[in-house]
């Protein structure tokens, strides 16, 4: 059996859509003469690289210095739920700048997505605002 035949096999397979054909024959167009046993014992036909994934862009230290400073100074329920709002929609903080922030806030803790690491975010600063409020009330009774 030579590799065209095969490839014209291929082409017959149902499961495979056609641009999978299409590249799987142009892969092989170059042993067209070669016997598939040939093929399989030859190593000169290379295949193409897969594709890696992007590389993630650098991220953003400009925003992250700004949320880091922001949060760490917050003033209330209102300034708080204001900061969230904005950080959740800001199209700076991507998943690394959210990890970054949570870091710097939170100390070394892995995050899988932008989501978690925001809620852990609010959930460190809501806490830390209420043990503020009940200082501030125990130094008034004293």
């Amino acid at each position: 059996m030579k590799v065209r035949e095969l490839r014209f096999a291929f082409s017959a397979v149902a499961d495979l859509s056609a641009d999978e054909i299409k590249s799987l024959s142009d892969l092989l167009e170059a042993a067209d003469e070669l016997s598939v046993t040939e093929l399989c014992a030859a190593t000169t036909i290379k295949l193409p690289k897969a594709k890696r994934a992007p590389v993630a862009a650098q991220i953003n230290e400009d925003a992250i210095a700004e949320y880091v400073a922001e949060l760490r100074d917050l003033r209330g329920d209102d300034q708080m739920k204001a900061t969230f709002v904005r950080l959740k929609k800001d199209k700076r903080i991507k998943l690394g700048e959210a990890r970054a922030i949570a870091r710097q806030l939170l100390g070394e803790r892995i995050f899988k997505t932008k989501a978690e690491a925001m809620k852990a975010i609010e959930k460190r600063q809501i806490a830390d605002a209420r043990a503020t409020h009940r200082r501030s009330h125990i130094e008034d009774i004293f």
